[in-house]
């Protein structure tokens, strides 16, 4: 039997007989146990990780020493990623001041959620905090608005569209003036028509763009009947992956909400508050050791704070989690104690109880760790995902023989996202949540529960294509990051769940400057469809093959013209408040 979702890789593609659908009695492998060994790392460079030398069950490991970085593609790049995934998870050492691990302890701050105007707040981390989650991992792109895929696979984002003080929708008409929306109308081929209060046509009818210059990318979002549309500049309408909403909201098969949080490190937070307050000047995340020195003597003398491991130099985490209570083995996951929002619950919409949070155990399904280094002020953008959390489409790596190996697609088994032996149909979103009330409610047609979800690209290399300026072929890359994650995970001890995370790659681009695309006429290195299927579930594209879908960069590209790039790069830096 065929999976029908994985034929469809575009026009021209004939991989019909390639990509046929395997169904087994038994699970899917994990990661294939014999790559060609590119980016293999000893056992004894392993044990250098660690803090006592030596391998040991939960020990504690040092981050890499960023500062110290060597700009190695490919390989130095994944070995710094596991470095710092081992750390950030690794039990937290006395100096760092108490918490369970590196990123609960005083070293690391949340992010509350965004108030009215879009700011948050670094909250620090002290003895018995509660990490407050939030039900939706926002995806946005360089104008800090929502992203969407185009059915081209093309990136846009959803300006808000204005409304009047009556709570109705503002369109442009022909002579430029604000008009209020009383009616929307299928008109023909499927083109919108507005009507204003006097129930006629808006003549010239036209998104108008609040504070925003109109760009191609940009576009607004207005319902007819129940049916979202999306227009653009000249009010075309632009279609949009099936399946594809913004303000979406994932489900496990275990009825867990899947639920977020972003942190900063102190080099971050003592860095935005330097630069707010005029006592650092810089334009780019610290990659030097005069870079790190204003930082720290900044922190030193307002709040006496020593940094005790610097050489991190500035890292953000956006990390997934769900609730361990429907996980198989809660100990084979990394947990955390957090608030999280209390829904009263029906078939179609779950209602947000405001000002009431439940305290529950979440386990980690998914983490982004994305860190300065030293010749990277664009920083390095990883991503991990726990073994149990979805399936992966079908894929090739180069194995030890130097030949290429296929594997195909298999949903049978226990998945948090998909269901046993499910044929789709894949990455569906069945619910949204309303950013007015914090309600969630169902997309058209479903109620609320789980959507089955698969990893369309789960090494970061689309299937036809050359992944970066380095690798061949996608089978190449792939294999590189199966080998640095063999290494990885053989070495560390049973019983360790950092033994159960997949190190699915990581970006950078080849001058440290504004990414500029994917594939040979771009700067962008690395694992260059890179997505992690916890948090750009949505924005993975519908094929295997190409750069269809977004990667990191495909967001995180707001960087001034130069040599390097700004601190833009980060979504996050123009909205954090300063420390104090």
């Amino acid at each position: 039997m065929k999976n029908p979702l994985l034929l469809r890789t575009g026009a021209g593609m004939l991989w019909i007989a390639l990509l046929a659908w395997a169904l087994s009695s038994c699970n899917p492998p994990e990661v294939p146990a014999d790559p060609s060994t590119f980016c293999s790392l000893p056992a004894s460079t392993i044990a250098t990780f660690f803090k006592s030398g030596t391998v040991t069950e939960n020990g504690i490991v040092n981050p890499a020493n960023s500062l110290n970085f060597v700009n190695a593609p490919n390989c130095g790049f994944y070995r710094w990623a596991e470095q710092m995934f081992l750390w950030v998870t690794s039990p937290a050492p006395s100096e760092y001041g108490g918490g369970g691990r590196v990123f609960d302890s005083p070293v690391f701050f949340d992010l509350s959620p965004p108030d009215a105007s879009g700011n948050q707040t670094l909250i620090p981390h002290t003895a018995g905090i509660f990490h407050v989650m939030a039900v939706r991992a926002a995806q946005v792109g360089p104008h800090r608005l929502p992203v969407l895929l185009t059915k081209a696979g093309k990136l846009i984002e959803i300006a808000p569209t204005p409304v009047a003080p009556d709570g109705k929708q503002l369109i442009l008409n022909r002579a430029g003036q604000q008009v209020e929306v009383e009616e929307i109308r299928a008109g023909e081929n499927g083109r919108p028509v507005f009507l204003g209060k006097d129930h006629q046509p808006i003549d010239g009818a036209h998104p108008l763009f609040t504070n925003l210059r109109p760009a191609k990318t940009i576009v607004e979002r207005f319902m007819v009947g129940h049916s979202p549309i999306f227009l653009d500049q000249a009010a075309d309408i632009v279609e949009v992956q099936l399946g594809e909403a913004d303000n979406s909201v994932l489900i496990t098969q275990g009825n867990s909400l899947v639920y977020y949080i972003v942190m900063v490190n102190d080099v971050f937070a003592y860095f935005r508050t330097g630069t707010t307050d005029g006592q650092i000047s810089a334009f780019h995340f610290p990659t030097t050791q005069s870079d790190l020195s204003a930082i720290s003597n900044f922190a030193r003398t307002t709040k006496n704070v020593k940094f005790p491991d610097s050489v991190a130099m500035a890292v953000e985490l956006k990390t997934a989690w769900v609730l361990a209570s429907t996980v198989p083995d809660p100990n084979t996951y990394i947990t955390v104690m957090a608030a999280v929002p209390h829904y009263n619950k029906t078939s179609t919409q779950w209602t947000l109880v405001p000002n009431v949070m439940d305290t529950v155990k979440l386990a980690l399904v998914g983490l982004h760790f994305v860190g300065s280094a030293n010749t990277r002020p664009e920083m390095i953008w990883s991503t991990f995902v726990h073994d149990s959390v979805a399936p992966d489409s079908s894929y090739q790596y180069r194995n030890s023989s130097n030949t290429n190996t296929l594997v195909t697609a298999n949903t049978n088994g226990s998945w948090l996202l998909c269901a046993n032996g499910s044929l789709g149909p894949y990455n569906t979103m069945r619910q949204t949540i309303d950013p007015s009330t914090g309600n969630i409610n169902a997309t058209m047609g479903n109620t609320i529960g789980p959507s089955d979800i698969i990893a369309m690209k789960p090494w970061g290399a689309g299937f036809s294509d050359e992944p970066n300026p380095i690798d061949d072929d996608a089978p190449m890359s792939n294999a590189e990051i199966i080998s640095v994650n063999n290494s990885v995970r053989s070495t560390l001890i049973a019983g360790d769940p950092r033994k159960n995370y997949i190190f699915r790659g990581a970006m950078w681009t080849s001058d440290g400057g504004s990414p500029s695309g994917p594939g040979l006429f771009g700067n962008q290195f690395g694992t260059t469809a890179l997505a992690n299927v916890t948090m750009e579930t949505f924005q993975q594209g519908r094929t295997i093959s190409s750069f269809t879908g977004t990667n990191c960069f495909g967001c995180h590209n707001a960087a001034i013209p130069g040599p390097v790039c700004d601190t833009g790069i980060s979504h996050i830096w123009s909205f954090v408040k300063k420390l104090y």
